[in-house]
């Protein structure tokens, strides 16, 4: 599951810890695990967190991360390092 993880935050640019728990069919803490060895290892980096530290719903219509995000709650946005990408980017 951590290629996984690695394969949706390179099509997908930043996505928060619910969106990827959702779309892998896994539960929020299981994700949290798994994002917490992919950042140990180098792979992923917090890019976002807070309230509407983008600018708020006000902003939300030309942002990539709209379907991943809720402006009013307090979310954490994740992203791939540079050594994320080249993971993501080797054949399976």
């Amino acid at each position: 599951m951590l290629r996984a993880i690695l394969m949706m935050a390179a099509s997908g640019g930043p996505l928060s810890t619910a969106a990827l728990a959702e779309r892998l069919g896994a539960s929020v803490p299981e994700l949290e695990d798994m994002i917490g060895r992919l950042v140990a290892l180098g792979y992923l980096e917090r890019v976002g967190a807070g309230m509407a530290s983008c600018g708020g719903p006000a902003r939300c219509g030309g942002c990539p991360s709209r379907a991943a995000c809720h402006a009013a709650e307090p979310i954490v946005l994740w992203a791939l390092t540079g050594k994320g990408k080249a993971a993501a980017a080797l054949p399976h």
